[in-house]
């Protein structure tokens, strides 16, 4: 059984190309924002001993989310075809991979640098490419998932969190 397809024309969303923002991808992409500011939050309200945990999670869900974001490329290259697509597909998993292997906190600034990248991709191609509120919403959440990512890595710097995830006491 195929999937079923709309016209070329038609975005699937429902939405007209210049319309408004469809309300599913908005609440889904604002609740994807949850764990990155809860970790950022988590940095600095969590007792010493539980602000590591934070840390790793932004680390490891960063790495999920800019994966994904690599992934809507590949699913269009799938569609239209297009080598540089399928390559660029691959490339925000990659910097999330390298990422992670990074000591702290060059691990959280190097995902907030894949998700710059990631998002000025993205609002150059589907400002293009529509649907057009693809854009607008890729750059708020770009920016607020890029500043809980340096403020999580910033907040671990100050708490001297070793790259094992061990709080190490001044002195």
């Amino acid at each position: 059984m195929a999937w079923p397809t709309a016209p070329d024309s038609a975005p699937r969303d429902g939405s007209s190309a210049a319309g408004p923002k469809p309300a599913v991808p908005v609440l889904l992409g604002l609740a994807g924002l949850i764990p990155f500011v809860a970790a950022a939050a988590g940095t600095v309200l969590l007792p010493d001993i539980l602000a590591p945990v934070a840390y790793y999670a932004a680390l490891v869900y960063g790495l999920a989310i800019l994966s994904f974001l690599g992934g809507i490329h590949w699913g269009v290259a799938l569609r239209t075809g297009g080598r540089l697509r399928f390559v660029w597909s691959v490339v925000p998993s990659l910097i999330g991979f390298f990422a992670v292997f990074a000591p702290r906190p060059v691990a959280l600034m190097a995902l907030a640098a894949g998700f710059v990248i990631a998002g000025a991709v993205d609002i150059i191609v589907f400002r293009r490419e529509g649907p057009r509120w693809f854009a607008q919403l890729r750059l708020g959440l770009t920016v607020v998932a890029t500043a809980a990512l340096i403020f999580t890595g910033l907040s671990a710097d100050v708490l001297r969190v070793d790259q094992f995830g061990s709080i190490v006491r001044p002195g």
